[in-house]
């Protein structure tokens, strides 16, 4: 594999443990796919504030209406233990605009969210 696969590949998220696992032909393979796809962060919003919005609505008599939860799981994960799980209060006026970075930038990393 060569130094540019390598630096590419972690510019999208890929760790030094997970790149030496992988041959140039899946590196190459996986470069090429996250060089063609690209988050549409407008839609990634819609969707979060949709979300938002029908948690708002079914918690709204609840004094403590508690969180939504994002999950962060890279591609080469062998199990479930490699996710990572974000939490967001659902009283944050922020909400939106705060989770759909994240989510956008998860993304542009290579992760599923």
């Amino acid at each position: 594999m060569t130094q540019q696969q390598k630096a590419d590949l972690q510019a999208v998220g890929f760790s030094d443990e997970q790149i030496d696992v992988l041959s140039s032909a899946e590196a190459e393979e996986i470069i090429t796919a996250t060089s063609v796809v690209t988050t549409n962060t407008c839609e990634v919003r819609e969707f979060i504030a949709i979300i938002t919005a029908q948690a708002r609505a079914a918690t709204k008599d609840i004094k403590t209406p508690g969180v939504l939860q994002m999950i962060r799981v890279h591609p080469l994960a062998k199990d479930h233990n490699d996710v990572v799980v974000y939490r967001y209060k659902l009283d944050d006026a922020q909400l939106v605009e705060r989770m759909t970075k994240d989510a956008v930038d998860m993304s542009n990393t290579g992760h599923n969210v």
